[in-house]
């Protein structure tokens, strides 16, 4: 690189509400574990007493009705050979990272009955989860505001 072809130097980022404070990084505090007088790294707990990830995970899903373990297995094969091992969204040939999604989500109402599930694509399933996130950030925006916000213009 010349000298004629000097880059800029390097701006730092501006944060993206100058008019904000910069939230502040406070210390963990002690582990939730009684009796435990470590620091707290994650949730609440010290590096020993950090659960797993998916700890509890089976549980979650029996609680919530959902199958679990061989019985999960075999309808992730049902939805794949309905689905010919192509996308039900957008038709592209599935590869080993498809995703076996409820039509109708669980946070909506959906069940996970086999009508509801579906084999779609990790690109389809990304948009889907966009959208998803969207319309329950509107529907929890609207569950917040007043009875009579949209009359007051709020809404």
């Amino acid at each position: 690189m010349c000298t004629s072809e000097r880059r800029p130097p390097m701006s730092r980022k501006r944060h993206p509400h100058p008019d904000r404070e910069r939230p502040v990084m406070r210390a963990g505090g002690v582990c939730a574990e009684p009796g435990c007088p470590r620091l707290a790294v994650r949730r609440g707990r010290c590096e020993v007493h950090t659960p797993p990830p998916w700890t509890g995970q089976a549980e979650r899903r029996r609680n919530a009705g959902a199958p679990t373990g061989a019985a999960r297995q075999r309808l992730r094969l049902l939805v794949l050979v309905r689905a010919d091992g192509r996308c039900e969204s957008c038709g592209v040939r599935l590869g080993a990272d498809w995703t076996m999604d409820h039509v109708d989500p669980v946070a909506f109402g959906g069940s996970s009955h086999l009508d509801n599930l579906a084999a779609i694509c990790p690109r389809c399933h990304a948009r889907k989860t966009q959208r998803e996130a969207a319309l329950g950030r509107a529907r929890a925006r609207s569950r917040s505001l007043p009875p009579n916000a949209e009359r007051q213009g709020l809404g």
